[in-house]
């Protein structure tokens, strides 16, 4: 036996004039005689004609009658998607200081578990150069920058240790990107990161350092490359007045 269906002519928090309608209307696309005149509160005889004749209505959009606001904008277009590190672009976009907010739940990142001192759960500080390594990475690409040779770090200094544990649900951070000011060259790009974190409805700094993004020597209008081959020989007198030679040759005729 088929299921039978069922259309109620009144509802509650409805108006009965609405639901009648709504009644023959269903009740008329189910195949069965219903006078829509009468529906309509139409008589069968009226002076009232359709209009079939009517232009086609021409569209012009050559005035906006929509006003969106910038945060609007940068929120519905984007260019990153949110990170699971990093977190998502602050709404107020600014390059020259540019911030991301970020929610670190247990339940989103299980790893972060296994990571304890004292039985106390603490976020990496590998995660925290990361957050400052995709912060640097997303700039780059932001300003349209396709030839990223290396991204570096140095004089990372971890202030005050993430702690998980000591939250109920969920930590909320923000990560800052500050370009430095231009130093004539155009081969390599300095920013200062910074990731702070909520605890306790203040505001505290986790993690600071810099970050430099090279780009490959084609790219260099300025120098030739001078500024690379520099840095390369600062590395090469760097390891070899602090690595023994005896390890750099077991290491380089090791098979």
């Amino acid at each position: 036996m088929g299921q039978i269906g069922y259309i109620s002519a009144l509802k509650k928090d409805v108006s009965a004039s609405q639901t009648l309608v709504d009644l023959a209307g269903h009740l008329c696309c189910l195949g069965c005689l219903v006078d829509l005149l009468a529906v309509n509160g139409l008589p069968e005889r009226s002076d009232l004609e359709m209009l079939t004749d009517l232009p086609p209505y021409s569209f012009n959009h050559s005035q906006i009658y929509w006003h969106e606001s910038r945060i609007s904008k940068n929120f519905r277009f984007r260019k990153h998607s949110p990170h699971e590190l990093l977190g998502t672009p602050s709404s107020d976009w600014n390059p020259l200081e540019a911030k991301w907010r970020h929610t670190i739940r247990r339940t989103e990142n299980p790893w972060v578990k296994d990571h304890k001192f004292n039985g106390s759960e603490l976020y990496p500080a590998a995660g925290m150069i990361l957050m400052a390594f995709e912060a640097a990475h997303q700039v780059a690409n932001s300003n349209g920058v396709k030839s990223v040779r290396s991204y570096k770090f140095k004089d990372a200094t971890f202030v005050k240790a993430l702690v998980l544990s000591m939250a109920d649900e969920a930590v909320e951070t923000q990560s800052y990107l500050l370009p430095r000011k231009a130093d004539g060259t155009t081969s390599s790009i300095w920013n200062d990161f910074r990731l702070c974190m909520l605890s306790n409805n203040e505001w505290a700094e986790n993690c600071r350092g810099t970050s430099i993004v090279e780009y490959d020597e084609a790219d260099v209008e300025v120098g030739a490359g001078f500024e690379a081959q520099e840095l390369r020989k600062r590395y090469r007198s760097y390891i070899s007045a602090t690595v023994p030679q005896e390890w750099i040759r077991s290491r380089c005729t090791k098979t």
